[in-house]
């Protein structure tokens, strides 16, 4: 993920992934991989993702399921997926075509 590539899919196998069964230093080490996305439009790997709109969804519901299963990552889970809806909003409002908008979601 930290190249841009296959950012979906990854998400969709984590989203079909048994989280609970791992590991804090494992959890913290995704929540930390995946805040990167929430570094902001211009710096972030984010914009290397075909369908960014997609990454952020998959991004905050993968970060929800975390934050229910471990209270340790509730407060840090909720702030991340916070900052990604800011960010998708930010970039929706960039997206000046509207079929292309629609397409995205």
């Amino acid at each position: 993920m930290d190249e841009g590539t296959s950012t979906n899919y990854i998400l969709n196998v984590l989203l079909l992934t048994d989280i609970s069964v791992w590991g804090n230093i494992q959890m913290k080490m995704l929540m930390d991989t995946l805040g990167k996305f929430a570094d902001g439009y211009d710096g972030s790997n984010l914009i290397l993702s075909y369908n960014p709109m997609m990454t952020i969804a998959l991004t905050a519901e993968i970060l929800a399921t975390m934050g229910k299963q471990r209270r340790r990552f509730q407060e840090p889970c909720s702030s991340l997926v916070e900052s990604l809806l800011q960010l998708g909003r930010y970039y929706s409002d960039k997206i000046d075509d509207q079929e292309y908008y629609e397409s995205l979601i």
